[in-house]
């Protein structure tokens, strides 16, 4: 068994990030205050942060209006948001894709009874496909959607939203976020999402605690999700109401919100919207809707919160085994049952979300986890989910000794260097 090693890779990882703060890419916009950023979010494409924003006035809305791709790096800062909106936003039907880098979004609370705390992307009106949404090296925490006054139930997606396009979410960390009807963390409605080497841990909502794929006319759409080397844990079912302040400015104004409309009834009435909600079992961290397709390699989805008989999968029938081996659960909701799975595994042995090195918080294995080389050499990259996978969440090598084992989730337990002390006598 590796003994385990957290805070010399913190120091060495932490050393390293240190560099590329206030580093500007050539050709982009460097922003250091609410202004700029905001000026630079609406048509530039690509910003450089060269400090944190907080976002204090709130007659300002921050939809991007061009089509034109946009890269936000952060550099390691934090974009807070102090209003009751989301934090970034597509103007509906631009369709840009968006690539968030090394950058932290909290306090995102989208009060007008619409999707997404942190990040909406555009809702398709009259094209096929929407934008795609990259987010690699970042910190997504402590955002809602909130219901409204005259709107309940009808605000998804604590952190992320994306009705069309595609997501992928690389090293990057998933917490703490809310929504008052579904999907505490990312839904995906019609497009592919991707998660590799991440943790998505203590989101919430009444319905689905974590994350969605599918439910938008899924046999036309073909949604599907692939996950390999992640942490999905303790997401929760949970009605507590996001604390938000409500919206600020009447209703029918150009930054207010309609009171008074009901919700989307072409949401409503789509059969594959919403599944679990449709009478299905109470999930806390993962939901596969009907006619959607998933793909799990080398994952921990366990520890789901919530009442007596909450799950940690919703897979709809109508959908293939989601387990490409080598995964790990608590229960045998998952479909885990690939030879290779530990299905129904017991405490995967999990530390609490921390700073373990990297530029994101993560959940290491504690000693004794079930996780700790449970992969094979051999399979370690595993085709077509695993392939070219050689570090963790952390930027840490995987396996961590060449020809070693590889571990199951976001992190990979490093082996603490043993020095010693030689001393001459006589």
């Amino acid at each position: 068994m590796r003994r385990l090693c957290g805070v010399l890779a913190g120091v060495v990882l932490a050393a390293g990030s240190l560099v590329a703060v206030g580093v500007s890419s050539a050709g982009a916009t460097s922003v250091s205050t609410e202004a700029e950023f905001h000026a630079a979010w609406i048509a530039d494409s690509q910003i450089d942060l060269q400090g944190d924003i907080t976002i204090v006035d709130c007659s300002l809305r921050y939809e991007r209006t061009t089509k034109a791709p946009v890269v936000l790096d952060g550099h390691g800062h934090t974009i807070t948001q102090t209003c009751p909106y989301r934090v970034l936003s597509l103007y509906p039907d631009n369709k840009s894709d968006v690539t968030l880098r090394q950058v932290t979004l909290t306090g995102g609370r989208e009060t007008s009874g619409q999707d997404g705390g942190a990040i909406d992307m555009n809702r398709r009106f009259s094209d096929t496909s929407g934008g795609t949404l990259v987010v690699e090296d970042s910190t997504l925490t402590n955002n809602c959607a909130r219901d409204v006054v005259g709107k309940p139930t009808s605000a998804d997606a604590g952190a992320i939203e994306n009705e069309d396009g595609d997501t992928t979410i690389i090293r990057s960390t998933i917490s703490g976020n809310h929504a008052d009807k579904t999907v505490g963390a990312v839904r995906s409605k019609a497009g592919h999402l991707t998660i590799v080497n991440s943790t998505i841990t203590g989101n919430s909502a009444p319905l689905i605690g974590g994350i969605e794929s599918g439910g938008r006319n899924n046999e036309i759409f073909a949604p599907s999700i692939s996950i390999a080397y992640s942490t999905i844990t303790q997401n929760a079912i949970d009605s507590t109401p996001c604390s938000a302040p409500l919206n600020p400015f009447p209703c029918g104004t150009t930054v207010g919100i309609d009171c008074t409309s009901a919700p989307d009834a072409s949401a409503a009435a789509d059969p594959d919207d919403d599944v679990i909600a449709q009478g299905g079992p109470a999930v806390a961290n993962l939901v596969v809707a009907r006619f959607a397709t998933s793909s799990v390699f080398g994952s921990v989805i366990a520890q789901p919160v919530g009442p007596s008989g909450v799950f940690n999968c919703g897979i709809d029938g109508l959908s293939p085994p989601p387990s490409a081996g080598y995964n790990f659960s608590d229960d045998a909701s998952c479909g885990f049952t690939d030879g290779t799975d530990k299905q129904s595994g017991g405490d995967p042995g999990l530390g609490a979300l921390a700073s373990n090195g990297g530029p994101t918080q993560t959940r290491l294995p504690q000693s004794g986890s079930p996780l700790i080389d449970a992969i094979l050499n051999a399979a370690c990259q595993t085709p077509p989910l695993a392939t070219g996978i050689t570090t963790d969440q952390r930027g840490l090598a995987r396996p961590e000794q060449s020809g070693g084992k590889c571990d199951i989730g976001a992190v990979e337990v490093q082996v603490v260097p043993i020095v010693v002390a030689i001393r001459f006598t006589g």
